[in-house]
């Protein structure tokens, strides 16, 4: 069901990693009464052993596997549309961020699960082009690498500085005061 997508809001996104040595793999299990087995992976030192998210944030059939998305659809009668510095905001109070899609893959994926409204089937994308016109830099500062611009786009000039995906993947340009569904991303 689209509407289980809809998860609790809660703290931000870390890394835990493994400080153990190979070395001393035995006497952590000798500590914790595993030594005998032998199933158990030992990493290597300071390798990442495990992504840590926020609660409520779930992995998307056709999205990168390394990222964890919290959607919030704009379809009644659970509106949860904002505008794009909105959404935006609510993502960073998380310690994630606005979505920002990658591949043809990923931009379906999200498309397909989140709840879209009829009259405005669209999410935001976590581009901007406000800093400069027509140069559109992704919330975290790095230039925005995957732009499959529909027909015509951008076209908004300097009063459409924010981008939204429609359902098939299609980019369009926006202004960045008008409520449309979003998606967190943590990566």
């Amino acid at each position: 069901m689209r509407g289980a997508t809809l998860l609790a809001l809660v703290a931000g996104c870390s890394f835990r990693t493994n400080p153990r040595s190979p070395s001393d793999s035995g006497a952590d299990a000798a500590r914790t009464g595993d030594a005998g087995n032998t199933d158990a992976p030992v990493d290597a030192p300071g390798t990442i052993d495990a992504r840590v998210c926020p609660a409520g944030y779930a992995p998307i059939a056709g999205a990168p596997a390394t990222s964890r998305y919290k959607l919030f659809g704009n379809a009644p009668p659970n509106d949860q549309s904002n505008s794009w510095t909105g959404g935006k905001a609510l993502c960073e109070a998380d310690g994630t961020h606005l979505v920002i899609v990658e591949t043809p893959a990923e931009a379906s994926a999200i498309g397909a699960v989140i709840q879209l409204a009829a009259g405005s089937p669209y999410y935001w994308e976590g581009i901007t082009d406000a800093a400069q016109e027509d140069v559109w830099l992704t919330v975290l500062g790095d230039p925005a690498t995957y732009q499959p611009w529909a027909v015509g786009q951008p076209n908004g000039g300097t009063g459409a500085n924010c981008a939204l995906f429609d359902a098939p993947g299609n980019l369009y340009d926006f202004d960045c005061a008008g409520y449309e569904a979003f998606a967190c991303e943590c990566e």
